[in-house]
């Protein structure tokens, strides 16, 4: 459960979770990753896509209800190789947490400052059931295919 501190920090901020994504791409593209917002998946979309070596990864950024954010992760395991869940400005609640390792998906912090932009709080296991198609739909959107 989130703390009144945590609600009121993200209040304070003023950030949005679209503000935490095109900052997120940015930091990517800095350092030369391939990446888009907002990619199509299956009639859904990505908040970003990016490639990691060879490795397609998915995350659903959100500033709250972890829940819906761990169902659309858990969407992206047909066209992704690793699906993350990246909440910003509020400490993850241990139940959250579990959820995420059920469902097969990691947890991601923002981490500020220059750089790689994510600390991993919980490790995504390689999905077993990625569809190439949909993977190489993805890859098309960030310009390796």
């Amino acid at each position: 459960m989130r703390s009144s501190t945590d609600r009121k920090k993200q209040r304070a901020s003023g950030r949005t979770e679209q503000s935490y994504v095109r900052w997120t791409l940015i930091a990517l593209r800095r350092l030369g990753i391939p990446c888009a917002w907002e990619a199509a998946l299956l009639g859904r979309s990505v908040d970003l896509v990016f490639l990691q070596g060879n490795a397609v990864c998915t995350v659903e950024f959100k500033t709250r209800d972890w829940r819906k954010a761990l169902n659309q992760a858990r969407d992206h395991l047909l066209g992704a190789d690793y699906a993350y869940v990246c909440i910003a400005e509020i400490t993850p609640p241990e139940v959250f947490l579990d959820a995420a390792r059920d469902a097969g998906v990691g947890v991601l912090r923002l981490r500020g400052g220059h750089g790689w932009p994510f600390e991993v709080v919980v490790a995504a296991p390689r999905s077993a059931e990625t569809w190439e198609i949909a993977r190489n739909r993805l890859l098309q959107q960030i310009g390796t295919v």
